[in-house]
């Protein structure tokens, strides 16, 4: 992800520039700024910083006292006039929400900022996975796409600008957030027979991958479906593939992740993790994720370690397996909608998990791997992929009572494609559960809180909020005092280490 961070002045402000840089010191994981002034009415200085890995898709052009930023691994060629107009606040009443969707939803993941005559625009396409935000501070708009930045300049709660939004500064000062791409859901095609809807997404997903076409990639693996058919076909695509793996002694993916591993022929790197890695580890991961809730650092510890490790072997993109769960019934809360409500609820709940997973995992996924060194790529969420799988019926997807009983089209998919049909059928845990990394959270907290130390998993769980929130406090997020009023006794020596390399 390119990493945008920005002042625009409704004023005269000299501090400017002086501000952004001192919010680029937490940005530093994010590669070498390009710092940018552009120059609008009355003088004005917009200054803009640009932070992006080697070789990393993304459009920056600056002419005339116009700029653009355009970040997304959709190709982008031939789309600038497209976004320009669409960037148009006066176009917004023009266009009826079917016109809008035709003229702006197909564009996929992208996030786009634009200063030119009107002002400050910045757009995010319906399935951006790219997060950014804002907040009126000191007679500007301070923006950056990570909210530590923002938190560097006392900016505790930004604005988050929402998939489908369009913010617009004008250079007089009017403020507006407003939709620009409308949520049109896909419709189920019960027309269609299996082989037809599989053809679809066989070609869709092709496309998606074609977008990362020889490059060298490592892979997030952990053995099941997901993460299988992303290495395979990766290495029918990508220049050299390599799979990273994180796992805690005894747990699944120890042993599947590389069983798997030997079938499809590649090279794995397996990286063992314990309870005083996960304790050490756990400032960081709150400060580069941004989050403090269990599930979101537990997933995200092996995310981040992955992403050192490939760093360390000079990779810097990943390929993550994220969304078929969503996209095609995985989870077994799943069957039990089928059951009771039937195929057009679980339909619903599919479309409404698929809308928010940007917030609920792909942006936590995407910030622990930036703070790793990596950038991340998601093969099957892009924008007609995920159309092309909300159009399959639930019965496509779910055979109850049968083995497997979930994710069937798209286990019959990957066959299909050329997956091993031993690991098309793999069963697929939530991460931190088969990396075991939500076992280790527990020991760790039982070492390292006095008062947990013969604590009930239970009991740990009832008081992981408060070890957490103490942490973050003490790294300075927003929101967690850094002197908290807790009876626990917590060693915070792996946050003093922290905080003197921060």
């Amino acid at each position: 992800m390119v990493c945008v961070t920005g002042a625009f002045p409704l004023g005269q402000n000299e501090d400017n520039e002086l501000r952004i840089r001192t919010a680029l010191e937490r940005l530093s994981h994010r590669g070498p700024p390009q710092m940018m002034k552009i120059t609008g009415p009355h003088g004005k200085n917009v200054i803009v910083a640009v932070q992006m890995l080697e070789n990393h898709p993304a459009e920056i052009k600056e002419h005339e006292g116009a700029f653009w930023v355009a970040d997304g691994w959709d190709a982008l060629e031939g789309k600038l006039g497209i976004l320009q107009a669409g960037l148009d606040p006066s176009e917004i009443h023009n266009r009826d929400d079917q016109g809008l969707s035709v003229y702006l939803t197909g564009i996929g993941d992208l996030i786009v900022l634009n200063v030119d005559a009107r002002g400050l625009n910045i757009l995010r396409s319906r399935f951006s996975f790219k997060p950014i935000h804002y907040q009126l501070q000191a007679n500007s708009i301070l923006f950056s796409t990570e909210r530590k930045a923002l938190w560097a300049l006392g900016v505790s709660q930004p604005v988050t600008i929402q998939p489908g939004q369009l913010l617009n500064v004008a250079w007089d000062g009017g403020i507006s957030l407003a939709w620009r791409i409308p949520d049109l859901q896909p419709q189920v095609d019960k027309s269609r027979k299996k082989v037809a809807l599989r053809g679809q997404l066989r070609q869709e997903l092709m496309e998606s991958f074609n977008k990362v076409a020889g490059k060298e990639v490592g892979v997030l693996f952990s053995g099941g479906v997901d993460s299988c058919l992303v290495a395979y076909l990766a290495g029918m695509i990508c220049g050299s593939v390599h799979l990273y793996t994180c796992y805690a002694q005894g747990s699944r993916d120890s042993k599947v992740a590389e069983e798997a591993a030997s079938r499809l022929g590649y090279d794995i790197s397996l990286m063992e993790m314990d309870k005083d890695l996960v304790w050490n580890l756990l400032p960081h991961v709150l400060y580069a994720t941004e989050r403090v809730k269990r599930k979101d650092v537990e997933i995200a510890v092996p995310f981040l370690l992955a992403s050192r490790e490939a760093r360390a072997d000079g990779m810097s993109l990943l390929l993550s397996g994220q969304g078929p769960d969503e996209l095609f019934a995985g989870y077994s809360r799943y069957v039990g909608i089928l059951r009771r409500a039937g195929e057009e609820a679980l339909h619903e709940k599919l479309w409404k998990d698929v809308s928010v997973t940007h917030d609920k995992n792909i942006e936590r996924d995407e910030l622990a791997a930036a703070f790793g060194g990596c950038d991340l790529f998601f093969p099957y969420l892009s924008s007609s992929f995920i159309r092309s799988a909300m159009m399959v019926p639930a019965r496509h997807k779910i055979h109850v009572d049968e083995s497997p009983e979930r994710k069937v089209l798209f286990r019959e998919l990957a066959t299909e494609m050329g997956l091993d049909p031993a690991l098309s059928r793999n069963p697929k845990k939530a991460t931190q559960y088969s990396s075991g990394s939500a076992k280790l959270l527990v020991e760790a907290m039982r070492d390292n809180v006095d008062e947990l130390a013969d604590a009930t998993r239970r009991e740990v769980y009832r008081n992981m909020d408060i070890v957490l929130s103490a942490i973050a406090g003490a790294i300075g997020l927003p929101g967690h005092p850094a002197e908290q009023d807790t009876s626990l006794t917590i060693d915070l020596r792996a946050v003093d280490e922290f905080n003197r390399l921060l």
